[in-house]
């Protein structure tokens, strides 16, 4: 689950598999990174060294908190546009400028 979330309880529900996990062994941070980079990595963000610092401090917050976070990089990249192909870009080039009808000799079709 990747909300959007409306209460507390229902980002609780979505980091339950850390809540049962042993906070006394640190376990409860590592399952919380372990959330934020799977959603880093499934988005396609790329982390620089300092990004990962500041993923891993968040990660010292409750779960609920870092589930939340993961929720909006997972929503966000989800609403993403593919970028446009190169036959709609010529679709484009041509709908714009209806007078060029024959692809550049540089094109290899």
């Amino acid at each position: 689950m990747s909300g959007p979330y409306e209460t507390e309880r229902q980002a609780a529900a979505a980091a339950r598999h850390i809540y049962d996990l042993d906070v006394g062994a640190g376990l409860w941070r590592d399952g919380s990174l372990r959330m934020l980079e799977d959603a880093c990595r499934a988005a396609g963000v790329q982390l620089g060294a300092y990004d990962y610092r500041v993923l891993l401090w968040l990660a010292g917050w409750e779960p609920q908190t870092c589930a939340v976070v993961a929720g909006w990089v997972t929503r966000a990249a989800a609403g993403r546009v593919a970028p446009p192909t190169v036959q709609e870009m010529w679709e484009i080039f041509f709908r714009e400028d209806p007078g060029r009808r024959q692809l550049p000799a540089s094109d290899p079709r």
